[in-house]
């Protein structure tokens, strides 16, 4: 839940305030250039829409399992099928459960969102340039809440 909750957490500040999602990054990287930070952040998508019914989840864990196996990450004779492997030893009930709470406190996103390929906002589909941001000056939001209050 925990894990999920962070997800959720950087997903929204993403999408409702760039500025300070680059600000919480540069403070990690601060290397970086502000202004390089904060236009990745018109860039991304937060494809993040993955709703795990017992079929989209198996979806997501079989295609995680098919690259897992191409990658060699996976490369037992128990993970020779993957969709075997998946279906006998991956036990997403409580990625449901945890998603099914965060709905229920009005504080999942992953819903909302289109996917990729499809952009959320129509800046992301124009070409970039760090100079839109070359004089920014990124800055804390200790005001920030999630949306349903937490």
């Amino acid at each position: 839940m925990a894990w999920i909750s962070a997800e959720e957490e950087a997903r929204e500040i993403g999408m409702r305030d760039p500025d300070y999602a680059a600000y919480l990054i540069w403070q990690e990287i601060p290397e970086i250039p502000q202004s390089v930070v904060r236009v990745t952040m018109d860039m991304q998508i937060w494809d993040g829409s993955i709703v795990f019914s017992n079929t989209e989840g198996r979806n997501h864990f079989y295609g995680i399992a098919y690259q897992w196996r191409e990658m060699g990450v996976l490369d037992t004779p128990k993970s020779a099928s993957v969709k075997n492997f998946v279906d006998d030893y991956v036990d997403d009930r409580w990625i449901r459960l945890a998603y099914k709470e965060m709905r229920e406190k009005g504080r999942w996103t992953g819903a909302d969102l289109h996917g990729f390929p499809k952009y959320q906002l129509a800046h992301q589909a124009r070409r970039h340039s760090w100079t839109d941001y070359k004089d920014i000056k990124l800055h804390d939001n200790p005001e920030w809440k999630m949306k349903g209050g937490v």
